[in-house]
Parts: C-alpha cells; structure tokens; sequence
C-alpha cells in the first residue's frame, strides 16, 4: 500500500509593523514591541555603511558583518532579539525594516 502525504502549504507571511531606524555612531536595536510581533523579519538598508551582529554582541566600526548601500537581509524572530547595528563609516545608515509574522 503506498501513502502520500499532502504537501504542506505554508500560509504567505502577514505584515505586522514597519520600522526605520538610524544607525549611527552608537549601537542600535530594532525596537523590542516590534521584534516580539514578528517570526521574522526583512531589513532593506541605505547609505552607510555599517556593521551588525546577531549574536547579542555590541559590533564595533571594524568588528562586525559588514552591510553596505541597497543590502537586504532576512533575520528571524532569535537573531532579531540580539540584533545590534553600528554605523562604520561617516554617513549613517538607514534601516528599513518591515516585519512579518
């Protein structure tokens, strides 16, 4: 006897809120309201550049994954509760950040 099984389909995402943030000379953190609505969430990023960690670690200018202009990036919901940003160059960035749940 064979058995099939249904593909599962998974329902398209909702958004649930939109946030832009500054990422300057200090470190930065999405907002925590936002980041605790969300499963994921997708970050478009403009100017800069920085650097970002998602391990719940401050970057620095010189320590951290480096973003640049037009970057876009997929976090989820464990990697947005540690997400930290910092500006590493002289012009702040601008994050775009749209949230999904």
């Amino acid at each position: 006897v064979e058995h099939f099984t249904k593909p599962q389909t998974r329902l398209p995402a909702s958004p649930v809120a939109y946030e832009i943030l500054t990422v300057d000379g200090s470190v930065q953190t999405p907002s925590s309201p936002n980041v605790e609505r969300c499963v994921f969430a997708i970050i478009k990023f403009q100017t800069g550049p920085a650097r970002y960690r998602d391990d719940g670690t401050d970057p620095t200018a010189a320590i951290g994954t480096p973003i640049f202009n037009l970057d876009e990036k997929q976090f989820s919901l464990a990697s947005m509760r540690k997400l930290r940003f910092i500006r590493s160059g002289v012009t702040n960035m601008s994050a775009y950040i749209h949230y999904y749940a």
